[in-house]
């Protein structure tokens, strides 16, 4: 579904996560004090077990349900970016070393551009908490605030909770 590097200009780089990365992914990690995720977040990689994570992240690839990205920014890891697909819709989640609206909208932007010649139908992204920041960066890209009916037809959320009004996304 998804290549295994992407160069979205001279600076921007993904590369699928891979054993190679481990030693710059774990002083990146290490490093990480004043990090922007959404969705995914540092606590989430088990740092003393990060080679049997970078194996189950490779194995989520080959079985097509999760497809994990490394971010290079000149040539140095900025980020992590996964792709969690469900039947036709993927949800991006990111950890970023700083928050950098120009880089979010540059990737988000990518994944759409790229996920049209995917079988996905919707990428969206769960924005657990309101952020004007982001809400501008997301509207840039062409992603929109979901409402109840609109989640029960790409089957996100599957009970009728008050979380709806946190999901954007958009149909690729």
């Amino acid at each position: 579904m998804f290549n295994k590097r992407y160069v979205i200009n001279q600076h921007l780089e993904l590369k699928k996560i891979d054993n190679y990365q481990i030693n710059e992914l774990y002083d990146f990690l290490n490093s990480l004090n004043n990090e922007h995720h959404l969705g995914f977040s540092k606590s989430e990689v088990d740092l003393v077990n990060l080679e049997e994570y970078i194996v189950l992240a490779k194995k989520r690839w080959t079985e097509k349900s999760s497809y994990f990205f490394v971010i290079y920014l000149d040539k140095q890891i900025f980020g992590l970016i996964k792709i969690n697909v469900d039947k036709t819709n993927g949800q991006i989640k990111y950890l970023l070393q700083t928050y950098d609206p120009k880089i979010i909208e540059q990737l988000i932007d990518f994944f759409i551009r790229v996920a049209q010649s995917t079988n996905l139908k919707w990428l969206y992204l769960k924005v657990e908490q309101d952020n004007n920041q982001l809400d501008q960066i997301l509207n840039s890209v062409c992603m929109y605030k979901l409402n109840l009916l609109e989640l029960k037809e790409i089957n996100i959320v599957r009970s009728n909770t008050k979380l709806i009004d946190n999901y954007w996304a958009k149909r690729v």
